[in-house]
This record gives C-alpha cells, structure tokens and sequence, in this order.
C-alpha cells in the first residue's frame, strides 16, 4: 500500500479519451509534468499538490485528474472492505462531509458489479468513520466534499481521490449546445493534433465553416491566448478535501490568470460559421462565458457561401455531420463533396482537418490526406483526415480516373482476348435463345479461368447484363484480378451492344449464413424481363442475386404447364418466381 500523505513525490492519474493519451503526454511535459508512463485511457506522472493542481487547470485535453491513495487486493471481498477501512480517511473527509465512489474496470469473478464494488468501498469509510468518532458521513452523487475513484483490475485495484470533481472538459462556459457538440477535452485534442498552436504562434487565422455550438473556434483561441482552461469553472474536487493546500492553489491560478494574452488574439482571425441560426445563437452564448469572446467572430452563413480567406495561412478544421445521429446519410455525399470544393477554393495553402464518424464518407472530399487520425466521440469511432491544401491535394474526379484506367485495359491483349470469346459465345446463344423465345440467359460463365465471370443477359423492352465476378482465392494478387476485370469491363459495353450502365458488377464470394439475401443497396428499381410466355420482375442493384436464377428455367415451365386452371401453394417459395 502506498503512502497517503500529501506530500513529497505523490503519484497522479490524468484521465484521457481513447487514443489521446500521447497528445496529453506531451501536453503534461509541456507544463514541466514528470510523466511516468503512457496508458490506453490516460497518463501516469509524479509530483507535489502543486503539480496536480496544474494539470487540472491547465491540461486541455484530460477527462480527470486523480491522486492516487492505495493499491488495494482484491483476494475476496473482505479483504478490499479491510484494506479501505484501514486507510486514514479523518485525514481526508470530516465526519458529517459527504462523498461518492466511481467505479470502472473490471475486476476478478466475484466482483462483476460495479455498484456492489462502490457499496462495499463506501461501507468500509462509513465504518471506519462510525467507530471512531460516532458520526458518518452521507453519500452525495452531485457534488460530494470528497470524490473518490475505484479502478478495478484482476488482482487489485487502484484507489484515489478525483481532484476534479466534475469532469474537466466542463469548462464553465457552454451556456447552449446543439445536437450532438463535441467534448471541449476533445475538440482541443484535434487541434492539438493539427499542429494549431504552431500555426497560430506564427499568426495563423482559425476557421470552422460547420461551428454548431462554436466549440473547435473556441478552444482555438484559448490555445492560442494561453487561456487556462479551467479558469472559469466554479470549483474543482479537491477544494473541498481537508487537505487542500489553498496558497499552493491561489500561486497556480494567479500564474495562469498572468499567462494569458488576449492582446494577441486580434480582431476577425477566429470565425465559425454555420447555416443554422439556432447554432449561431448558441455559438455567441458560449463565446460571451469563454472569457476570449471579444476576438471571436460567428455569423449565419451557407456552406457554399463562404468567401476566400484573407490571410495567407491558418487552420480550417470542421466536424460535419456524419449519419450516425443527424442527418439521412444519403444526403452527405454531395454534402462532403461540396466541403472538399470549399476547402480547396477558400483557405488554399491553409492546412485542414475534417473530423467524421463515417470515415468512407472522406473519399467524397477528394482530397488526398497526408495523415489520419483515429478518435472516439462518446461510443463512435471517427478519423481526423488532416490535409495541405495544395493544387496536388485535389483527388481526380472518380469517374474521369475510372474512364481512364478502363482505357488502358482496352489496350492490353487479354481484353481483346475476352471479348472475342464473349461475341462468339453470345452469337451462338442469340440464335438458340430466338428459337426458344427466351429473353435471359448466361453468355459466358469463366470459360477462360482467368477471367473467373459468369455474365447473364436479361431481356424484355430493354436489356441488362448482370457481370458477377468470382472472388479471387488468396493466392491471386489483388491487383491482378483488378486489372482483368478492368480488361472484362472495357470491352463489354462494345460486345454486348450496352451501354455502360446497363451493366451491372457484383462480386461473388462465399457466403455466411443468410448474407446472399440480405440488402446491398436502396434504389428499388425492378424492370421487366421476359421468359417464354412470362414476365418477371428483377432487381439488379439492391441484392447480390437478381432473384430470377436462370438454370431454373425448365422447372418454372413446368410448374407453370402443371398448374394451368389450378389453384397453386409454395411452401418454399423463396424469391417467388414459381
């Protein structure tokens, strides 16, 4: 167990998000912190009240700050209820104050719950407290004199006392959110990746074309001003701790009130903008509690409205909408497609991040990322695709690039190969499918191995061909097998007498479970085919099967010859062309 007096060389916890823990590193080191040791959920660093007293003011990025106490065994229940007991709590906690436990991790079989952990760490403080002076003191889950966290492992367990209290992304000054705003803890973590206090101490603006509630261009311009972020909080968790050290406390906050420089803000060089006039509203109500809202600038403006940036170089970082909450994600294609166009129109030679929770979504910027970060928003995994926005950055458009490659293919000699084994295929069946009077048919079906297709025609009005490509085994590279299907592709069109986008690629591959029925896309579109005397409806888009299986065909007429004037049942109907 380790020692519980405040004094001397203590060891501290700062609690992080997931993969901010390298950013909170170096940001403790920063404030002369001597960091110990980097975890998946946060940083371990040693020193006096003083030092922790920093953290909690000045690190932008932790969740919670947390003294350690003890290291307690968790053999069985009796011996954690002994280990807590006898710990020296007087010396933290008057009798009559009040406190809560927090409980996280999970620790050996026994102790699965983490309210029956907190019940029986609670009880062994009441007792002790009950013994030796005849009063206890209450439980208060709001705003306890005495916060203490409960960090579970297999064998032990990590007790301390959370010097924060609430968490520390609660600055002091949202005043109104909107839906789904970013944790500031967060939001100053991206800028921190982006390299904006490098870019703003060389005068660099800061924009947020998407700002919602104005949180990425606020902490911008507290980094930027040296602004401490928890100046404006009303209280931390250890004020009220009976060891508190109230002049070591007053010395950090009055060296943080002397650092700040709101001179060097400027007028205009921190705009968020936002098409919503309820999350402008919230922005300047923020911006008036943030204590740098003079030198702010938020204005109700439209994506595609934005003007050319004045300044030569900054930072533009934007978290839009991303499907998982706010908007129908069909319409954010075109959405992130107009971004990318306004980046690269507004802020050229800017560096720029787009922070998304749909990070497929980043291709429709088209522009090239040099780095990608991973975070979490709440349960959400996202990527910040950081970009320079350069003349190079601009990705080509998809399908000039897909005309492009298709080109190339047409000109290699395994293209012409395929092709002139489709025409003589499909001259063969056309006459045979006349005699039958059927519309639908398979032309090819991996004749040359190769060329691992099976391509079926579909007919009535209008004809389609359905291109179902056999997924290469492992030992097949993957860019040869792009590369044939880019030669299959390049010739169809012409062969078949189609044009391109009545040809319809899917790709065949072993199949779990039900997945050959479940839904691929949305557009339900059906058309009609004919098949001797029938019709039927198929759907080449939305399933991996078009649901008409062609090597059922005499089966169909059979049935249909047998039930002629006859009421018909299908216990097994499946796709229901019987």
């Amino acid at each position: 167990m380790t020692d519980t007096t405040p004094a001397g060389n203590l060891e501290f916890f700062a609690a992080c998000p997931r993969h901010v823990p390298d950013v909170l590193a170096t940001e403790l080191r920063g404030l002369g912190l001597n960091v110990t040791r980097e975890h998946p959920a946060g940083v371990s660093f040693t020193g006096t009240l003083r030092d922790a007293y920093l953290a909690c003011l000045a690190s932008r990025t932790a969740s919670r700050v947390l003294l350690t106490l003890a290291t307690i065994p968790l053999d069985t229940v009796d011996t954690m209820y002994a280990a807590i007991r006898a710990i020296a709590w007087e010396d933290h906690l008057a009798p009559e104050g009040t406190l809560a436990f927090d409980v996280v991790g999970q620790g050996p079989a026994w102790l699965r719950h983490t309210q029956f952990a907190a019940q029986k760490a609670k009880d062994a403080i009441v007792d002790r407290f009950r013994e030796r002076t005849g009063t206890r003191p209450s439980v208060d889950l709001a705003s306890p004199d005495l916060r203490l966290s409960l960090s579970l492992g297999r064998e032990r367990a990590s007790l301390g006392i959370d010097l924060s209290g609430e968490p520390l992304h609660r600055r002091g000054y949202r005043q109104s959110g909107v839906e789904a705003p970013l944790k500031e803890n967060l939001a100053a973590a991206l800028l921190l990746r982006c390299g904006w206090p490098a870019i703003a101490a060389s005068g660099g603006a800061f924009v947020d074309p998407m700002c919602g509630s104005g949180t990425l261009v606020i902490e911008a311009a507290r980094i930027a001003a040296d602004f401490a972020p928890g100046l404006l909080r009303r209280r931390f968790g250890f004020e009220r701790w009976l060891q508190h050290d109230a002049g070591a406390w007053n010395e950090v906050r009055e060296a943080a009130l002397a650092r700040r420089q709101l001179e060097s803000l400027g007028q205009g060089r921190f705009r968020g903008f936002d098409r919503d006039q309820a999350a402008i509203r919230a922005a300047l109500a923020n911006s008036g509690r943030s204590g740098v809202g003079d030198h702010l600038l938020f204005e109700r403006c439209e994506l595609g409205s934005l003007r050319k940036a004045p300044e030569p170089q900054g930072l533009v970082l934007v978290n839009p909408p991303y499907g998982a909450r706010l908007e129908d994600e069909s319409t954010l294609g075109p959405l992130y497609a107009q971004l990318g166009r306004q980046l690269m129109e507004c802020f050229p030679g800017w560096e720029a991040g787009v922070f998304t929770g749909n990070p497929p979504l980043g291709r429709s910027l088209r522009l090239r990322a040099y780095r990608a970060h991973t975070f979490f928003n709440g349960p959400i995994e996202c990527r910040l695709l950081r970009f320079e926005l350069q003349p190079d950055t601009v990705e080509p458009d998809p399908e000039t690039a897909r005309r492009n490659r298709l080109d190339a293919a047409r000109a290699r000699p395994g293209s012409s190969m395929f092709g002139n084994r489709v025409r003589k295929n499909l001259a063969h069946l056309e006459k045979w499918a006349r005699r039958a009077d059927v519309a639908c048919f398979r032309v090819y079906d991996a004749d040359m191995p190769e060329y691992a297709f099976a391509i079926d025609l579909y007919g009535n009005a209008q004809r389609w061909a359905c291109v179902q490509e056999y997924a290469p085994p492992e030992t097949v590279a993957l860019d040869a097998a792009r590369g044939r299907r880019d030669e299959a592709l390049a010739v169809l069109p012409e062969v078949l007498g189609l044009p391109a986008e009545r040809i319809v690629l899917r790709v065949r591959r072993r199949q779990r479970g039900g997945e050959q029925y479940e839904k691929v896309g949305e557009e339900a579109q059906f058309h009609a085919v004919r098949e001797g005397p029938y019709r039927f409806l198929v759907n080449f888009t939305d399933y991996l099967d078009t649901v008409l299986f062609l090597d059922h065909r005499i089966t169909r007429r059979r049935v249909g010859g047998h039930a002629s004037r006859r009421a018909f049942l299908n216990l097994f109907a499946y796709t229901g062309p019987a």
